[in-house]
């Protein structure tokens, strides 16, 4: 049984073939969001250290709307223990 929405991310991933890693790390949502951004901005410091354990997550992608990072929705948001990672 999975403990948690990290737990799930896990299993998902551990499932994946590695030439589909990258696309689907750094995939967007409908509202053109990537998980790592999606993250970051809802303060979810566990699954932001599993999303940086892989080489090809994108770390400095833009969100088109707003032109921020990941790194700077973190900071706007308040959200200190995200920006530590």
């Amino acid at each position: 049984m999975m403990k948690d929405q990290t737990d799930s991310f896990e299993y998902l991933l551990s499932h994946v073939r590695n030439e589909h890693l990258s696309t689907i790390l750094n995939s967007k949502n409908d509202e053109n969001k990537t998980a790592l951004y999606l993250s970051s901005e809802h303060n979810k410091h566990n699954v932001i250290v599993k999303l940086l354990a892989y080489d090809n997550i994108l770390l400095n992608d833009q969100y088109e709307v707003n032109g921020y990072t990941p790194l700077m929705i973190c900071a706007e948001k308040g959200n200190l223990n995200c920006t530590k990672v």
